[in-house]
């Protein structure tokens, strides 16, 4: 299992995990409120390349992030 380093966005931390099978290089992120409060994303796919997986990863929890300040602001 990789892990690399945290991104911090809208006030959330990310951290994209990425592990090795035969198949390639398979993503996940766990996402951490300013609460503390934590949640994983569950498989995001396979990649060919460690670099891909956790930019897509990055990039998912960016936009699950997104989703979620968005729905705060219309309920």
């Amino acid at each position: 299992m990789f892990h690399s380093s945290s991104v911090d966005y809208m006030g959330n931390v990310i951290v994209p995990i990425v592990t090795q099978d035969p198949s390639g290089f398979r993503s996940t992120a766990i996402i951490t409120d300013k609460n503390g409060d934590g949640q994983a994303t569950g498989a995001l796919g396979c990649f060919a390349t460690e670099a891909q997986a956790r930019q897509f990863a990055v990039e998912y929890a960016k936009s699950e992030v997104g989703r979620r300040r968005l729905m705060t602001l219309t309920d």
